[in-house]
This record gives C-alpha cells, structure tokens and sequence, in this order.
C-alpha cells in the first residue's frame, strides 16, 4: 500500500470516527432529552396528585371538624326541644333520623376523601378503618390479612391507600364479585400487595388503552411513580388478581 492510499484510508477512518462522535453524540442528547422529559412529567404527575390529595385532606377536615359538629349539635337542639304534640313530635323525630342519614354521609365521604388515620401517618390502620367501613354497607366481603405491621411513610401510604381503594370501588362496580381478599406485606425495603376476587374477570387485551379502564390506569400510574411494578391477571368468569410491589427509600 502506497503513502496516498494510506492516506486516504486514513482519512476514510478519521472520518468514519467523526461522523460516528457526532451519532453517539446526538443519541445521547435524545436520550437525555427523552429521560429530562419523562422526569419533567412525572415530577408534574406527582405535583398534581399531591395538590389534589392536599385538596381532600382540606375538604375531609371541614367534614370533621366543622359539618360534622354543627350537624350534632342541630341534632342535639332538636332533642332538647320540650314537644307535647304527637304531631310535631313525630316531625321532629324524623328529623333527627334525617340529621343521623346526613351524618352517616358525611363520615362515609370525609373517609373516602382521607381518613384521619392516613392524615396522621397511620397508613395500615386507615386501610383497615376503610375496609371495616366496606364491609358495614355490605357491599362487599373483604377479608384483609397482613405480614408485619412496619409502618408505611405517608408519602407511599397516599399512592397505597388509593390503590386499594380503587379495587375495591372497581371489584364492587365490576366485578360482580361478593368477595375480595387483600393481603399486605411490609419490611423495611418493599411493601407487597396482592388481591384477588371472584367475579367475571375482564379481557386484558389492551385494557390500558380502553376509555373505560380509568380505573386500571390510576392504579398503574400510581404504581409506577412510587418506581413500583404492578401485574395485573385477570381470566373471563375466574376472576381478577392484582400484585403490586413498592420499593421502600431508606432514607439518609
């Protein structure tokens, strides 16, 4: 080989390493781009979802702490009333059955909003105050088992307790599934949970991408900010399991 065809496979070869710098340096900027974007995204999901929970802690307050008191002591008002008329006493105690429905309701929604025991950390507890409260409207048999009882990080026990609370509103609208069995497994680094009905089941095929599944997709969504997985199975007329595992952060 000559000088001028070294040359020019030399120039061949600088070339093709240039050309090459500038590809990997271009997939590396779509890359980083892609990964700031996708972080941009989930950091604004997790915003929003924290302004929403922010705005049902606010509202499950007022329900507690204020609606429900005055509800009480209208209730108490009525009771003290000195009422010889059968007629109005009959009015004044349907009333009072009223207030007591109107109190039943405000518990039940200020609970579905946010619990107290979630407001104060108690994450396991809230979740059993809510199955317990399930169960009183006989909508459902659920049975909820756990392994351990490590408390939960409020910050994981928000996406949990939604979690959970989405299954049951989904196995109760549904599945047509009488029961539903909840087991929670906690240590200090997952928190594991596994669910299982009895109903119909659904078709998975592209079930993430139907309208109707919101509710699937809120689960999902909810699972994969906490960096967790979430697997769904679900056969026709056999009935629907959910597994979800959530990384625990130790903190530093």
């Amino acid at each position: 080989m000559d000088t001028n065809e070294k040359n020019i496979y030399l120039a061949i070869l600088i070339g093709a390493i240039f050309i090459s710098a500038i590809l990997i340096y271009f997939l590396y900027t779509v890359l980083k781009q892609h990964k700031l974007k996708q972080e941009l995204q989930e950091a604004n999901m997790q915003h929003l979802l924290k302004s929403i929970e922010d705005e049902r802690c606010r509202i499950s307050n007022d329900l507690h702490d204020e609606i429900n008191p005055l509800m009480s002591a209208i209730k108490f008002n009525m009771t003290s009333l000195k009422i010889s008329n059968q007629d109005e006493k009959t009015i004044i105690d349907t009333t009072n059955h009223v207030i007591d429905d109107v109190i039943s309701s405000l518990k039940t929604i200020s609970l579905d909003l946010m619990p107290v025991m979630l407001i104060r950390n108690k994450v396991i507890k809230a979740i059993e105050q809510y199955v317990d409260e399930v169960n009183s409207r006989k909508q459902l048999n659920i049975v909820f088992t756990k392994t351990n009882e490590n408390e939960i990080d409020q910050s994981i026990g928000i996406h949990l307790f939604r979690i959970i609370q989405e299954i049951i509103q989904n196995t109760i609208k549904h599945s047509q599934s009488d029961s539903l069995f909840i087991h929670l497994k906690t240590d200090s680094s997952v928190v594991e949970l596994e669910t299982q009905d009895t109903g119909v089941g659904f078709d998975q095929t592209n079930i993430f991408s139907e309208g109707k599944r919101k509710g699937l997709q809120s689960i999902k969504l909810r699972s994969e900010l906490l960096k967790g997985t979430c697997e769904i199975n679900s056969i026709p007329d056999k009935g629907t399991k959910f597994k979800i595992n959530i990384p625990i952060v130790q903190k530093v």
